[in-house]
């Protein structure tokens, strides 16, 4: 703090020199020129400020010293730490900072780290939502969409400068990917669960046929009555997840030559028309449990095509608000500039500057042009974003025709 005096103002002049010694674009124009007007967007707005000694000092409604108001006006504030350090570091090694490679650089790292953040948020509320195996593949896929809709909105929130939408492609990738790991580790889990308890229902059905227990006339019949309790007991168990039949029709399929020796036993002790029936009676079941199989297959697919259109859609929801947002700051910047260079112009005018006045003339009538294309602009947002995702589009428009195809 200090007067107004002579060394006040001869410091004042330095920071007209800041343009002179830092450049605002990598490549430069064709005249070899920078137009100081566009450091607008990038410097912040100078202010010289002036004690006001009618100023109330109070904080929250409570009076504080002066020392504890600046306190409070100086403290830290979450901003771009990393551009300031890229900056410094560009300034000490010698070379020229480049405020344009810098905010590229900075969003690289920042996208790098929302897309981190978003993925292992998106691990961790799965792996703690998640109880393998899960009863259905629609819970397992409910836990992914709500994680998935989660892991967006935090890279969205943190994301900046995402040219293409390419880091937030890449995140969907990755959820994808570990998305299919949970589905992996879900089967799993289901297979390993039901094979322990079929191990465990079985014991006496495979105690009764090591002991000769159908090796009787009508020992086939028998044998089918304790299989379908053993069937009963085992669709009884609760959740047993997503493979439980495919581990059932396996069992049962491994017991195909033990239940064909049973039947042909039973053949030889009983009327061959009883046995013909009875195996009838088997064929369709195995036919019936196959169709069931298939069946329960097709609706998983139909389940994660539906998924995949839901976690689509709420992709292209937030790309749309992101893209309509960026049109609004572009928009804002650029009538900044418009408003900046009225100004210089209006000042070159009326200090006698005329022709300069004139040069600007065209600057400014191209910057309004380009404002008009941009309000003018029809194409819908929601057609840019399909766009963007037209492969994930494609493949979910092509997949009822898979599922067709394996009918």
């Amino acid at each position: 703090m200090s007067t107004i005096n002579h060394q006040a103002l001869e410091q004042l002049h330095y920071v007209t020199e800041l343009t002179e010694l830092i450049k605002a674009k990598s490549s430069p124009s064709p005249d070899g020129e920078e137009d100081c007007t566009e450091f607008v967007t990038f410097f912040p707005d100078f202010i010289w400020a002036v004690r006001d000694f009618t100023l109330e000092l109070k904080l929250n409604g409570h009076p504080i010293t002066e020392d504890q108001y600046l306190d409070n006006a100086l403290k830290l504030t979450k901003g771009l730490g990393k551009l300031v350090v890229t900056y410094v570091d560009t300034i000490n090694s010698g070379a020229v900072p480049c405020l344009e490679n810098a905010v590229t650089s900075l969003a690289h790292l920042e996208n790098s780290a929302a897309m981190q953040k978003a993925a292992d948020h998106y691990s961790e509320q799965m792996t703690q939502r998640l109880s393998l195996p899960t009863d259905t593949f629609q819970e397992l896929l409910e836990v992914h969409a709500a994680c998935e809709k989660e892991a967006i909105a935090i890279f969205m929130e943190r994301s900046f400068k995402d040219v293409n939408q390419e880091f937030q492609k890449n995140l969907v990738e990755i959820i994808k990917k570990k998305k299919e790991d949970f589905v992996l580790q879900n089967e799993e889990a289901s297979v390993k669960y039901c094979q322990v308890k079929l191990d465990e229902i079985s014991k006496t059905l495979m105690e009764s046929i090591s002991a000769g227990t159908f090796s009787v006339p009508g020992g086939y019949k028998l044998y089918r009555k304790a299989k379908e309790r053993f069937e009963q007991d085992y669709h009884q168990v609760p959740r047993k997840g997503v493979k439980a039949n495919e581990v059932l029709q396996s069992f049962l399929q491994s017991q195909a030559a033990i239940e064909k020796s049973i039947l042909q036993a039973d053949k030889a002790l009983t009327a061959r028309e009883k046995a013909v029936a009875a195996e009838e009676r088997a064929r369709n079941e195995t036919a019936q449990k196959k169709q069931e199989l298939l069946k329960q297959k097709l609706q998983e697919q139909q389940q994660v095509m539906e998924a995949q259109q839901r976690s689509l859609q709420e992709n292209i929801a937030q790309l749309t608000e992101k893209l309509e947002k960026e049109k609004e700051t572009l928009l804002r910047e650029m009538n900044m500039m418009l408003e900046h260079k009225l100004k210089v112009q209006e000042t070159l005018l009326n200090e006698g500057f005329r022709e300069k006045s004139e040069l600007m003339s065209e600057e400014i009538n191209q910057l309004k042009n380009m404002i008009d294309d941009t309000k003018e602009n029809d194409t819908p947002l929601v057609t840019k974003a399909l766009d963007r995702f037209g492969d994930e589009l494609t493949s979910i428009l092509s997949f009822p025709a898979t599922l067709l195809g394996q009918v």
